[in-house]
């Protein structure tokens, strides 16, 4: 627990603002699943073939390309949640110590 506190404490300085590990990794997975998700939404890129398919080859590209971009997609999404996850546990935590304290 300790181990695991201390690297969920970290802080970190970007400029003028100071921000806990957690809340700059999502900050970051956020940014990145935004990007991802309005990636998958491109009506002239990945979902709609830009070119006749030459005997399936373009297609399978397309179909391959929009996998990659959906199962990015879903990692991030998993990325994001547990970034928040340890991101308020670790206030709770935080908030629990100094009660008792």
């Amino acid at each position: 627990e300790t181990s695991a506190g201390a690297v969920i404490g970290l802080k970190v300085s970007v400029g003028g603002i100071r921000l806990s590990l957690p809340m700059l990794i999502a900050g970051l997975s956020l940014v990145a699943w935004i990007y991802e998700t309005m990636h998958l939404q491109n009506q002239h890129g990945i979902i709609q073939p830009t070119a006749a398919p030459v005997l399936g080859i373009e297609t399978d590209k397309l179909l391959m390309a929009r996998w990659r971009a959906e199962r990015n997609w879903w990692i991030l999404n998993f990325n994001l949640l547990t970034w928040i996850t340890n991101w308020r546990v670790n206030a709770i935590v935080t908030n629990l110590r100094e009660k008792r304290d």
